[in-house]
């Protein structure tokens, strides 16, 4: 039989699929969730435990790691503008296309008409040569150096009137129209926005704070070190602040609505620790593939953008199975049982869901701009892992440990009635409720004073800032995997309870029971004062062994008299 062509191309042949074929497919399907639903119920621990193992080291690595604020790092070398900027950096420098400012707002006049005040350009000299002296500034511009060297500017009275006017017209190209302010380019010697600059840049800050301290004129004037390095500083600066205030702006708005829609308590706190666990493998992951595969550095949008999305998809996919763990248990089933079922009838729904969003966000990986193949990335490699590994097998692990916690919430919330066999357990006393609710409440309020105290004192965040880099200095790879292996010891023999006969636990539960007082009984020692005392018969001496007794009992009083 010909081959068909389309264009003259021909056509392969597809093979047909039976209906006994298909059916066995789907079947095949079908069985594959029940039976993931059964390996976590019988594997709960060794998820949770692989699970910690896992997050430690991915933690600690990114948190160590370094992001980078490099803009012009983003475009492609293949466009115009990248080709100029790359020419251009060749032939004058990299600092020179965008330099860093140093703006002086001053309290007297530093020129005024064709005088100038020589005082205070001392000053400004002196800002311009400590300035130059700092590494990573290969030139310095100013009104004592308005070609990048200085000029005679304190033999400004003895000069001509030409020579006068035209000194003070290069000068007045960095002199303010009202006389009262100047401003200083420093050009780097490096690329505008890499990490190099802005340290540069953050080192120039700390030279202006020290010229208050030593020059009288800047003293009582107004310094602003600004330009493009400068606003990246600031970007970088406030960056770690606007990714805890959104998160802890969308951490608790999550956990309000989901603990008014699922009326749980628990829930919203599990969902939580489940969305950073996927985040900081995704970051793991990502960071390890720039590094080694891409030879780029992470973004440093990316995990503020990473957390912001994934929160919303992890909600979705929680929901659905949560919600249908809970219409399980409201029906009667066991925890164990509901969970099996909702994996069952919810984990296809999860994954396929998770493998078109992610199949959709991951294009972004055909860019040639690297942040967007990172974010393409990050966002692929996170929702498959939430879809297929979080939803499937953590949550249910965790869920199975928690039992009755996974719906517990105050009156008016609960979604999930009181079952008979929770009902057996005796409520927690009012005063122990009251106590508790007290300690949270002064606690949190602790927690929000110390919060406002660090966001508006300087000092503090700089302390805070310095130790954490100094921890995370000390933390690699290595620690988090020493850390991994010493928790996955430690919870193995905790859950699994394989202790040696006679070995350490054995010995203190023995010196426990010693130390516990012993039952005072009014009839035997040993015995309970419930079960009454054996009644031992005494024997009957003979006649002999009762004269001897008693003729043993006369010799001490005998004795006594005769003394």
């Amino acid at each position: 039989m010909p081959k068909a062509k389309v264009n003259g191309v021909e056509l392969a042949k597809v093979p047909k699929l039976s209906t006994a074929e298909a059916t066995q497919a789907v079947e095949a399907a079908e069985r594959a969730f029940p039976a993931w639903a059964k390996f976590t119920a019988k594997h709960s621990k060794l998820i949770l435990i692989t699970a910690l193992l896992i997050t430690l080291p991915a933690a600690s690595n990114v948190l160590s790691s370094q992001v980078n604020h490099d803009v012009i790092a983003q475009v492609p070398n293949a466009l115009e503008s990248k080709v100029g900027y790359n020419v251009m950096s060749r032939s004058f420098g990299p600092g020179t296309i965008t330099p860093s400012y140093i703006i002086v707002q001053t309290p007297v006049l530093l020129y005024s008409g064709n005088a100038v005040n020589i005082t205070a350009l001392q000053s400004v000299s002196a800002a311009e040569n400590s300035t130059l002296l700092i590494p990573g500034v290969s030139k310095v511009y100013g009104p004592t150096r308005p070609s990048g060297e200085p000029i005679p500017y304190s033999a400004y009275n003895q000069l001509t009137s030409a020579e006068q006017e035209q000194m003070l017209r290069s000068m007045k190209l960095f002199l303010g129209k009202t006389g009262m302010s100047a401003m200083i380019w420093a050009v780097l010697s490096t690329e505008p926005y890499s990490d190099s600059a802005i340290k540069t840049v953050n080192t120039i800050r700390e030279n202006t704070d020290q010229l208050r301290n030593s020059l009288p004129l800047f003293s009582s004037s107004t310094i602003y070190v600004g330009g493009a390095t400068a606003s990246v500083a600031d970007l970088a600066a406030a960056n770690p602040h606007e990714l805890f205030n959104t998160g802890l702006l969308v951490f608790s708005g999550v956990f309000i609505i989901l603990l008014v829609a699922l009326g749980s308590v628990f829930t919203p706190l599990r969902l939580i620790f489940t969305i950073l666990l996927s985040i900081s493998w995704a970051m793991a992951m990502v960071l390890f593939i720039a590094e080694n595969l891409m030879g780029t550095q992470l973004m440093w949008m990316l995990p503020v953008m990473l957390m912001v999305l994934m929160v919303g998809l992890g909600l979705d996919y929680d929901i659905l199975l949560v919600t249908r763990i809970r219409e399980y248990v409201a029906s009667g089933a066991k925890d164990e049982e509901a969970i099996e079922n909702a994996v069952e009838h919810t984990g296809g729904i999860i994954s396929a869901s998770g493998l078109v969003t992610a199949g959709a966000y991951g294009t972004m990986m055909l860019s040639r701009i690297p942040m967007l193949q990172q974010l393409g990335l990050a966002i692929f490699i996170v929702v498959l892992l939430d879809s297929f590994l979080v939803r499937i097998y953590l949550v249910p692990a965790i869920m199975m440990h928690m039992k009755r916690l996974n719906w517990w919430a105050p009156g008016p919330l609960r979604r999930v009635p009181v079952r008979p066999e929770d009902s057996l357990i005796p409520p927690i006393p009012l005063k122990t409720k009251l106590a508790v609710s007290s300690e949270t409440l002064i606690l949190a309020l602790l927690g929000t004073a110390l919060y406002l105290d660090y966001a508006n004192n300087a000092f503090l965040q700089e302390f805070v800032n310095r130790t954490v880099a100094n921890i995370l200095a000390g933390i690699n790879v290595w620690t988090g995997v020493i850390l991994g292996i010493t928790s996955f010891l430690a919870t193995y023999l905790l859950l699994r309870n394989k202790f040696k006969p006679g070995g350490f636990t054995d010995k203190m539960r023995a010196k426990l029971h010693l130390l516990q007082p012993a039952r005072i009984t009014g009839l035997s020692p040993g015995l309970s004062s419930k079960e009454p005392a054996p009644v031992v018969s005494k024997p009957t001496p003979s006649p002999q062994a009762s004269a001897q007794i008693t003729e043993a009992a006369k010799q001490p009083t005998e004795r006594k008299k005769e003394s």
